[in-house]
């Protein structure tokens, strides 16, 4: 099982600090700890063997995904949250599950979105989660997409007037 919190950081406490990040959890754990896991909003996953992970980013209709993995194979729960020391690639995804993807975006209401994907080792996606606010321009830094074009033409785009 792997814990993650809502947010990662760093919480200073009388007796020092507390770091919140994802981690993974024997059964054990999660049933001895479940009290104070209850205590804050956190996502509880199944844990996946992977080789590597894809961030999906979709602006405005626009699917776009990049694979990315570790240079070493050290095991880290997270590789979104490292950023360095990763390996990207822009890769297409299937067109089947591009238009399951703008379906499940539209369906929440979304025009911007950043689902994450567990690659395993036997080479399936798996979805993870979705981050309706989700980090994006490290992608564009590491890939040469052009997320921030995409977002400015979201951003600017003429809307029709919300009618109550």
């Amino acid at each position: 099982m792997v814990v993650k919190p809502l947010d990662s950081g760093t919480l200073d406490v009388a007796s020092g600090s507390l770091e919140f990040s994802a981690r993974r959890l024997t059964l054990f754990e999660l049933v001895r700890d479940a009290s104070s896991i209850s205590l804050a909003p956190t996502l509880l996953q199944e844990y996946i063997q992977k080789r590597s992970e894809v961030r999906v980013t979709v602006i405005g209709g626009d699917v776009h995904a990049v694979e990315f993995e570790p240079r070493d194979l050290e095991e880290t729960i997270d590789w979104s949250q490292l950023h360095s020391g990763l390996e990207y690639r822009v890769i297409l995804l299937p067109e089947d599950l591009q238009t399951r993807i703008r379906k499940f975006v539209t369906w929440y209401g979304l025009e911007f979105s950043a689902l994450d994907f567990a690659r395993s080792t036997s080479g399936d996606l798996i979805f993870l989660e979705n981050n309706p606010n989700g980090a994006w321009y490290w992608l564009e830094l590491e890939t040469g997409l052009p997320l921030s074009d995409r977002m400015a033409e979201l951003l600017t785009r003429p809307r029709l007037a919300a009618t109550c």
